[in-house]
């Protein structure tokens, strides 16, 4: 039986009750989705992503927005997503080991979401950029 990572982290104590046996794609991808389930619960700030997103996506649709551009406007929308569960998954691995955590650990996990801020700023100041030069475009105002 292939173990995952989780599994494999996991200690002997533990009462979870044992998986069932899964090839390892398709495990990897239940891991996925259990850590994706685990940050809607922990942070209100993907639900923001999420409503941000979907504001800027219908405003997309209704700017007809160019293939090439739906490309752009998507590869930013999973690199917020993607930011946003890096972070978060960064934060609580920061809140659960600070006393063992040394200072320069510290500073650098401080660089890191700093770095992670940057790409989900960046992301969303893509997409308003793209809508705005087609809003511009279409003469509206």
């Amino acid at each position: 039986m292939h173990t995952s990572l989780i599994d494999l982290i996991k200690t002997e104590d533990s009462v979870e009750e044992p998986r069932p046996n899964r090839s390892p794609w398709r495990q990897r991808l239940v891991d996925a989705e259990r850590g994706i389930t685990q940050c809607f619960r922990m942070s209100s700030t993907l639900f923001f992503d999420f409503f941000a997103i979907s504001i800027l996506l219908c405003t997309a649709v209704v700017v007809e927005l160019s293939l090439l551009t739906w490309a752009l406007v998507f590869l930013c929308v999973i690199l917020i997503i993607a930011g946003e569960l890096i972070y978060d998954s960064i934060q609580k691995l920061a809140v659960e080991n600070r006393e063992r955590l040394s200072n320069k650990t510290l500073e650098l996990l401080n660089v890191v979401n700093a770095a992670i801020l940057v790409q989900i700023v960046g992301s969303f100041l893509t997409i308003v950029f793209i809508l705005g030069v087609r809003i511009g475009e279409l003469d509206w105002f």
